[in-house]
């Protein structure tokens, strides 16, 4: 990348070894499916991979991301339009009229190491890596 969007990153990364921040999945903000309506939780127990849905309209498709509180998580098969399983299990369970987001969907992760490596070649292209996980203390 050029370097005023290399050093946007950097200050990101940067700023991220304080603690934790948002993140989602930026080429896929909106669900490939159906779905529409003020979504919440029907149902869902921790460790299980089955989530329960009220106030939908249409359906979610396989890839899609929903947040339920600072968690993110991956439809991985959809049961119905009232039921889909996830990835990963689900963190917690979830009281009936949780809000369930599905569009922008973000979790709260944090640096899996406080060190980001970044290169700048002749060209003046810079290059940087980093990696993340969520943080489930959250």
């Amino acid at each position: 990348m050029v370097r005023a969007d290399a050093e946007a990153v950097i200050g990101f990364l940067l700023a991220a070894q304080r603690g934790t921040f948002y993140f989602q999945d930026y080429a896929n903000t909106s669900p490939r499916g159906s779905v529409t309506g003020t979504l919440t939780v029907a149902s869902g127990s921790a460790n299980t991979s089955t989530l329960g849905i009220s106030g939908a309209t249409g359906t979610f498709a396989v890839g899609d991301w929903l947040q339920i509180s600072t968690s993110l998580y991956k439809v991985v098969q959809v049961n119905s339009s009232s039921s889909v399983d996830l990835f990963p299990v689900l963190r917690s369970s979830y009281a009936a009229g949780t809000a369930i987001t599905y569009t922008n969907a973000k979790g709260v992760f944090r640096l899996s190491e406080p060190l980001t490596n970044w290169s700048i070649d002749n060209a003046n292209i810079y290059g940087v890596a980093f990696g993340i996980v969520e943080d489930v203390a959250t």
